[in-house]
């Protein structure tokens, strides 16, 4: 089971100021949470890139599993729901 996480960039990326892609599906625009799955907040706080974002959220409570593959259905690319 996994559960979500709110990641929230930071605009401390001076070659990224208005948004981050980290790839064709994770687009985090500045001061706006978005959802995600447990592995991609465990991906970016632990890379370079970690202290960009600020990682709401602990694997101590599930709700099952989290689509965050690309595509309209999947949560992370529903921007209007809140997070956090």
């Amino acid at each position: 089971m996994q559960t979500f996480y709110c990641l929230t960039f930071l605009h401390s990326l001076d070659q990224h100021p208005h948004s981050f892609n980290l790839d064709d599906h994770h687009h985090f625009e500045t001061g706006r949470p978005l959802r995600v799955c447990g592995n991609t907040a465990d991906m970016l706080a632990g890379s370079r890139y970690g202290d960009h974002f600020q990682v709401l959220g602990d694997k101590s409570r599930h709700f099952g599993l989290f689509d965050c593959s690309p595509g309209p259905g999947s949560e992370s690319a529903k921007a209007d729901s809140a997070c956090c």
